[in-house]
């Protein structure tokens, strides 16, 4: 079997097309219809159908990668700002069960006469 041993440099030149693809995982996909995370803290059920998703410029987050939510009215949100319907349900009921203790143990010192 022969053998050969080089010596030297090789150099490379010229230029080629190419295409990127840039594969990414966010957690709504578009079309999905989402509740404010923040208005169902307080009880309020508000539901936004997203729309498109857009990737945050690096530049602009130092390196994270971040998504942003547009919705049909171009409103933009963050993903932490986002909850699906059961979590948005969720959260309701826990307000309004905590409203309804504070109601009634107010209430309670009154008739007790």
């Amino acid at each position: 079997m022969p053998s050969f041993t080089g010596s030297g440099t090789i150099h490379f030149d010229g230029c080629t097309k190419y295409r990127m693809y840039l594969y990414s995982i966010y957690k709504y996909q578009p079309g999905e219809t989402l509740f404010f995370r923040n208005k169902a803290l307080v009880g309020k059920l508000e539901r936004v159908t997203i729309k498109r998703v857009r990737l945050v410029n690096n530049k602009q987050t130092n390196g994270v990668v971040t998504f942003i939510y547009q919705d049909t009215l171009n409103a933009l949100y963050n993903e932490e700002e986002l909850v699906n319907e059961y979590v948005a349900l969720q959260l309701a009921k826990e307000y309004y069960e905590r409203q309804m203790f504070l109601t009634m143990s107010a209430i309670k010192p009154c008739t007790t006469w």
